[in-house]
């Protein structure tokens, strides 16, 4: 009986010790391009650079973030809309990072300003990202001073790049 005790006292403690561990992670990505966390709404979209070098020559699109799109076929160009989740309106004056993650880039992250691309239309975030394989990546934006907010909201997604 002693064994059968000191069994389940150790399945209890693992089971409370891998909970406390969790409850940090916060919620799970989401695989929709559109979620809402601590009354924002996150809306994003990628494109493949060569979608955006179809622009004409003389707009917009075609030389934002540091002189246009990069060369190569595993160039992407990644943009971010955010909206208050009451009232619908648009977020334009966040300080927002990509953290990338997903093969290709090693065991590690990558971490990237995205630039405020108020030229277009509306205010939305974006900058390229290279993913290099038809897989899934974890996309996880993270929105500083978001509508005078004093805290850092994070949505993290995942994208799955077609072939």
């Amino acid at each position: 009986m002693q064994v059968a005790g000191n069994l389940r006292t150790g399945a209890l403690v693992s089971c409370a010790a891998i909970a406390l561990a969790l409850s940090g992670c916060g919620r799970a990505p989401s695989e929709a391009p559109s979620q809402v966390v601590d009354g924002l709404r996150f809306d994003y979209g990628v494109v493949p650079r060569e979608t955006v070098n179809e622009h004409p020559s003389d707009h917009p699109e075609r030389t934002m973030h540091q002189g246009g799109a990069p060369s190569g076929s595993d160039s992407y160009h990644v943009v971010l809309a955010i909206f208050d989740a009451k009232t619908g309106a648009r977020i334009k004056d966040a300080d927002v990072t990509l953290e990338l993650s997903g093969p290709g880039h090693g065991v590690g992250r990558v971490t990237m300003p995205l630039e405020s691309m108020a030229q277009v239309a509306d205010v939305t975030y974006g900058g390229y990202v290279s993913l290099p394989a038809s897989a899934k990546y974890r996309l996880t934006f993270d929105a500083a001073h978001a509508g005078g907010r004093s805290d850092t909201v994070k949505a993290r997604f995942i994208y799955e790049r077609p072939q």
